[in-house]
């Protein structure tokens, strides 16, 4: 029987499991970031990434201090972006990784086609009782550590949903790095999370992100919506539109006339018709067959005769000539 209650808070000793002696960089790093009030509140803090090789040298220094008590490493040296950044190096390092391939195709599964919130959990608490205790153990020391973070948000800028984020692909990845990656850009990963730091799939209670105290009866269903929501806003694809500045082509300062009386003149030429609005850069082809009719116009049959000295004229003389447009 699992029993996702248990244990809370301590360190799980070597065992078979070979990710267990990592539980203690995990426990180690956490330790020291929320053991000084001013690591915690650092701003960005998960978000700003510290140097790639202090990080590395420090996950190499804490990996040796594992197999020898007399490599002690004391991380009062270190910035907080340094010891955050090997914490997340170290779960993302994990092989087999943290959760398993076939609960990590299940748990999105879950996020994508529940027919409600309680679903959802019913089946994520049923998912994570079939990881090893070890794992379970590593899931708790982390989500435990974010909602600690999650508390001191009005300094650290660090909402649930940005530590959600930034966290997806460090604790739920899968081997196949291209379905974590397509998982974590529509948000479903980020989701996933939120679920288990807010709710009590793992930890011994919910947990609200605003007000930072437990969920009372039938919020953590409204909170996990809005949340959901809020994921899907900003993982839509929005396009800003195009500039309405015309393109910058290389032609002779009288060409450029002509092609700003072509502008012109298309945009007057077009019917009109309730409604109709002509947006004369949208069709981007045009835009360049017009220039190089220009060209042509300009040209003859022979090649392009520009002012002299103009520094545009080479450009066209060489494309031209490129194409075998010009004889």
């Amino acid at each position: 029987m699992c029993k996702l209650g248990a244990n809370r808070g301590v360190v799980i000793g070597f065992s078979a499991d070979i990710i267990v002696p990592w539980n203690r960089i995990i426990h180690k790093c956490t330790g020291w970031i929320v053991k000084d009030k001013k690591r915690i509140e650092t701003e960005g803090i998960f978000r700003i990434s510290g140097s790639v090789a202090k990080i590395q040298v420090l996950v190499e220094k804490m990996q040796k201090e594992i197999s020898s008590s007399k490599n002690r490493v004391e991380l009062d040296n270190e910035d907080v972006h340094t010891v955050a950044g090997a914490m997340k190096r170290t779960l993302i390092d994990l092989e087999p990784p943290l959760i398993t391939p076939k609960i990590f195709d299940d748990l999105i599964e879950a996020i994508s086609n529940s027919a409600s919130i309680t679903q959802m959990l019913s089946t994520f608490r049923r998912l994570i009782c079939s990881l090893s205790e070890t794992r379970i153990e590593i899931l708790r020391t982390v989500l435990r550590f974010l909602r600690e973070v999650v508390k001191h948000k009005v300094e650290n800028k660090m909402s649930a949903a940005n530590l959600c984020k930034v966290f997806a692909a460090s604790i739920l990845r899968h081997p196949d790095s291209l379905k974590t990656a397509l998982n974590l850009g529509c948000g479903r990963l980020p989701k996933v999370a939120l679920a288990l730091l807010v709710s009590d799939c793992i930890l011994e209670s919910t947990f609200h992100p605003e007000e930072m105290r437990p969920c009372r009866d039938g919020e953590l269903g409204d909170i996990l919506s809005h949340e959901f929501h809020m994921f899907d806003e900003v993982s839509s694809p929005k396009f800003e539109a195009r500039s309405k500045s015309p393109p910058t082509f290389p032609v002779a300062s009288k060409a450029q006339d002509e092609w700003e009386d072509v502008k012109s003149n298309r945009a007057s030429s077009e019917p009109s018709s309730p409604g109709f609005k002509f947006n004369w850069m949208a069709p981007w082809q045009d835009d360049v067959a017009d220039s190089e009719e220009i060209v042509r116009q300009h040209a003859g049959s022979s090649k392009i005769k520009a002012r002299e000295g103009s520094e545009d004229s080479d450009d066209f003389e060489d494309v031209g000539a490129s194409r075998g447009e010009y004889v």
